[in-house]
């Protein structure tokens, strides 16, 4: 039979739509050619020409989806897609590690603010019992103690010089404490031992006294006996 001379193309794995129907087309035709179909004129009538001896098989040629042939407009490389899901994987890792990070930041800052509110709260409440232990009698707190005063001794001396010795009561280095003395003119020894006092050396005791007590002193005493 002709038919086994016919020559056959090899058509790769994938095609499209168009190409199964004109492979459906080359099929019928050579059914036709073989005497195994029969087919009604109406049925034949405009569906597909007769098979001409001298017409030559339609050879087809079907690209893959991103192949190299293709332009690079029909699809994506298998190896640039897998690279780019890694990449997209690893994106997705580091989002999720750096809010996992973020919601650990955010407990920290909570509990600091907390802790920085406490010594807020502390600092306000020592100002506050400072203040009222300062003031006198405010908020049950008791008043500031003043100081008491360093203790002096004032001693009215006779008219009369001389070099004390320590353990004299003339002598400042006798004392443990503030020692002002005060001399008073015209009181002698030997006025003392009478124990008679003229108008003006009176006053000019009486004056003695009173600077010493300007001074301060807690006591006022004499460096001679025979004052008492």
């Amino acid at each position: 039979a002709a038919w086994r001379n016919f020559p056959l193309q090899r058509v790769p794995m994938m095609y499209n739509a168009n190409d199964l129907n004109m492979m459906e087309a080359e099929l019928m035709q050579m059914k036709m050619a073989m005497g195994n179909t029969q087919m009604m004129p109406s049925q034949s009538r405009g569906l597909l020409p007769p098979l001409q001896s001298t017409q030559q098989p339609q050879v087809v040629h079907v690209h893959q989806a991103g192949s190299a042939s293709s332009g690079g407009g029909g699809g994506i490389d298998p190896s640039h897609h897998r690279e780019m899901m890694t990449a997209h994987k690893e994106m997705l890792m580091a989002m999720t590690e750096t809010q996992k990070n973020h919601s650990q930041l955010l407990v920290q800052h909570r509990s600091l603010e907390k802790q920085h509110g406490d010594l807020l709260k502390a600092h306000r409440e020592l100002i506050e019992k400072f203040a009222s232990m300062s003031m006198a009698g405010g908020g049950g707190g008791a008043p500031a103690k003043k100081k008491a005063k360093a203790p002096a001794l004032g001693v009215v001396r006779l008219d009369y010089n001389y070099p004390p010795a320590p353990g004299d009561a003339d002598s400042p280095a006798s004392y443990g404490y503030d020692v002002y003395y005060r001399a008073t003119p015209g009181l002698t020894f030997e006025a003392a031992q009478e124990g008679k006092f003229g108008e003006e050396t009176e006053r000019r005791f009486a004056e003695s006294i009173k600077h010493l007590e300007a001074r301060g002193v807690c006591a006022i005493a004499g460096d001679c006996g025979f004052m008492m």
